[in-house]
């Protein structure tokens, strides 16, 4: 027999409902390194390391808490060889959910060419503009191609650049520009540390997303 799912708008004896959720975050296995995780720079060490394992894109993301200290890591999405499906909706969720302040983007490149493509640019401009948008500051959007190679677009100008006055009419209204938190990029304070190959590999990976 099959049961009727009930029309949420439709009245019961009770009169008109209308259903209340929560939402909250779910712990994923974590990352372990043998130095302290308490910078931007440290994470995406430790992400870097981790994501030499895969032959696919993953795109993914860092919360950060007001003094840039890691809060948690997210992995959006995984895709192909050369693509990763990546939507602000689904990006902005564990941002908000961890209370960040700052976010740092990332996403692997597995066959180690480190130029970003227009989609990767293209994701990246959207990204900082919803994040924006809600208050939270993007430092950087770093690609990594393997364990010594990075780029940074904050590094290389590729984020947009900043500024201080808002639209007041619609011709004023530009949606390409975004402000920029930091001036240094993460990248850039890497190449002055030691270099993860010496360190031990991460005992565990992200866990793929269900289908």
């Amino acid at each position: 027999m099959v049961t009727k799912k009930p029309d949420i708008y439709e009245a019961d004896r009770d009169g008109f409902q209308l259903e209340q959720v929560g939402i909250r975050l779910v712990k994923e296995r974590s990352l372990y390194s043998e130095t302290k995780i308490d910078s931007p720079e440290a994470a995406v060490q430790l992400v870097a390391d981790a994501l030499l394992d895969y032959d696919r894109e993953v795109f993914g993301l860092i919360n950060l808490q007001v003094d840039n200290r890691p809060i948690n890591l997210n992995i959006i999405s995984m895709g192909t060889l050369n693509s990763s499906l990546v939507h602000p909706r689904e990006t902005l969720k564990s941002t908000i959910l961890s209370n960040a302040s700052n976010v740092l983007l990332f996403h692997n490149h597995p066959s180690g060419k480190m130029k970003p493509s227009k989609e990767d640019i293209s994701i990246t401009d959207q990204l900082v503009q919803a994040f924006n948008m809600m208050g939270i500051k993007v430092l950087d959007h770093v690609i990594v191609g393997d364990a010594t190679n990075y780029y940074s677009f904050l590094e290389q100008c590729t984020l947009p650049l900043p500024r201080s006055s808002y639209a007041t009419s619609l011709d004023q209204l530009d949606l390409r520009k975004q402000k920029v938190a930091e001036a240094e990029s993460v990248v850039a304070r890497l190449k002055g540390t030691e270099h993860p190959q010496k360190r031990k590999r991460s005992k565990a990976k992200p866990k793929e997303p269900e289908l």
